[in-house]
């Protein structure tokens, strides 16, 4: 039996997926998102000094996409990371993590409460896509196996039949 398909090794696999920190295609997804947030950061200021009104807008983008590609917690860790580039390149006192003022505060949270919010729904449109991926390969499987049968004209070829589907395991 292979143990990467067995169902209690997806089932630790899906619990560990969603304790904490992410997985590893989580992570590079994070450190992609991170880079992407750095250089927006970097190009925005560069491009327009006074970007800090645009810069939200279009680091969230950045944070969805990694949510959407990633999962929930992978967008959750994007959003704080793009809290901490908004806060340091883009509100007074640039350079620094202090907030000067209390709308700037007050700015920076909504955005980590957006942000949070819609890698939620990022996060839960990624993980029903992968189980209606998991739902349909175990149908094809269940199909084959149900022609494999069918097609069988006695106990002995059914049984044949049955043995033969190797990826049966994953059900």
């Amino acid at each position: 039996m292979h143990s990467e398909h067995h169902p209690s090794a997806r089932y630790s696999a899906w619990l560990a997926d969603r304790r904490g920190l992410p997985p590893m295609p989580g992570a590079i997804g994070v450190l992609a998102n991170a880079t992407l947030v750095g250089l927006t950061a970097i190009k925005l200021r560069a491009l327009q000094p006074g970007a800090a009104s645009s810069a939200p807008l279009v680091m969230l983008v950045a944070d969805q996409v990694a949510a959407v590609a990633f999962g929930f917690w992978t967008g959750l860790l994007a959003a704080v990371l793009t809290f901490g580039a908004l806060n340091y390149m883009f509100t007074a006192p640039l350079y620094t993590v202090h907030i000067a003022r209390p709308r700037d505060l007050f700015a920076l949270m909504v955005f980590l409460l957006l942000a949070a919010l819609v890698g939620l729904l990022s996060g839960r449109l990624h993980d029903r896509a992968e189980a209606a991926q998991s739902r349909a390969e175990a149908l094809g499987i269940l199909g084959a196996l149900s022609t494999d049968l069918a097609n069988a004209e006695t106990r002995p070829a059914a049984l044949s039949a049955a043995r033969s589907q190797p990826v049966r395991q994953t059900l």
